[in-house]
């Protein structure tokens, strides 16, 4: 019987508030959301963070590839082979270009441009 009172007194909507009433509650509420998007946003950018730091690291290499691309396989392929490729039939080749992400080097615009030589 409690734990039913209780879920129906409770305001799901505002918690804070719910719990510390007045402006107090509603100043503690706007700076929580606050807190909360920065760290949303900061978690959004990650991805494109830890991208830059990969491609950074590749650009110092002594001999960096012409270009890499994050994908669940790593293709080691000639540069002048790929613009083949990506037009061939083979299912990987098909999946690079919507789920490829270019970390270092050439797009695949420019790689599917390049000729054999």
């Amino acid at each position: 019987m409690m734990c039913r009172r209780f879920l129906a007194d409770t305001d799901f909507l505002h918690p804070i508030s719910a719990v510390i009433p007045g402006t107090q509650g509603r100043v503690l509420a706007v700076l929580a959301g606050h807190v909360a998007a920065r760290a949303v946003l900061d978690l959004a950018a990650a991805s494109e963070r830890v991208l830059a730091d990969i491609g950074n690291a590749t650009a110092m290499l002594a001999v960096p590839p012409d270009s890499v691309i994050n994908s669940a396989e790593v293709l080691e392929v000639p540069i002048g082979e790929i613009a083949a490729r990506l037009q061939g039939r083979r299912a990987v080749w098909h999946g690079i270009r919507p789920d490829g992400r270019i970390v270092h080097g050439l797009t695949l615009d420019d790689l599917a441009g390049t000729e054999h030589g």
